[in-house]
């Protein structure tokens, strides 16, 4: 192709995307059924905010300390520590 050439329509191989989406799919729906597999479920009562990403939950066993995934907040010392306490609180 030479400069200032439009590039072929037909540039992508459609069997070739076609498998390439097979194997995405494949992968996303593998993944997403392993992560589930991992959740376990537990029943209980919080009785505590620690901090914006903390909690204290009573379950028929005991006492538990729960840090929340994917949460990064402040510690109730820092800055905005209270705020983001208390928003976990409500």
């Amino acid at each position: 192709m030479e400069d200032g050439e439009v590039a072929d329509a037909n540039f992508f191989d459609p069997q070739l995307m076609r498998y390439c989406a097979i194997v995405l799919v494949g992968l996303l729906l593998g993944h997403t059924a392993f992560a589930a597999e991992d959740v376990g479920r537990l029943a209980g009562r919080v009785t505590k905010v620690v901090d914006g990403d903390t909690i204290d939950v009573l379950l028929d066993s005991g006492l538990i300390r729960v840090r929340l995934h994917g949460v990064d907040a402040p510690e109730k010392s820092q800055a905005h520590g209270k705020v983001a306490t208390e928003e976990l609180t409500r």
